[in-house]
């Protein structure tokens, strides 16, 4: 159960991080940051560099909020109680680690294999 503590909060502070950079960006206080096509297309091109930034620092309010609601998801997960239903939490918890970045895969297959064992089922009050 630590680990999966630990992993949970990794997650609130990599969100956490990311909530504040799109602050920053809405703020413009830092410059956004663009895709690999985003930024050889408007290297050149002020213009469109323009708009894109403004759509960019736009969009970043929505995109805080929904990082912020990401990371208070993963810090319930660290916290839930030994109930049944939690053990299913965490599988889905775990199972959603892989989206933001694919090589979280490495850490969340061990920890899917380790939570599909029948004592950490009885841990949280399933049977095995």
């Amino acid at each position: 159960m630590l680990v999966f503590r630990i992993w949970c909060g990794l997650f609130v502070a990599v969100y956490l991080g990311m909530c504040a950079f799109e602050i920053l960006v809405a703020r413009g206080s830092v410059e956004p940051s663009f895709g690999l096509l985003e930024d050889f297309a408007s290297r050149h091109d002020k213009d469109l560099r323009e708009r894109l930034i403004a759509e960019k620092r736009a969009e970043a309010p929505g995109f805080a909020a929904f990082v912020f609601a990401l990371a208070l998801g993963y810090g319930v997960a660290a916290a839930i109680p030994r109930k049944p239903w939690a053990w299913l939490f965490g599988i889905v918890v775990l199972a959603t680690t892989v989206f933001p970045f694919i090589i979280t895969a490495a850490g969340m297959v061990p920890l899917l294999i380790y939570w599909g064992r029948p004592e950490v089922k009885r841990y949280f009050g399933r049977h095995a």
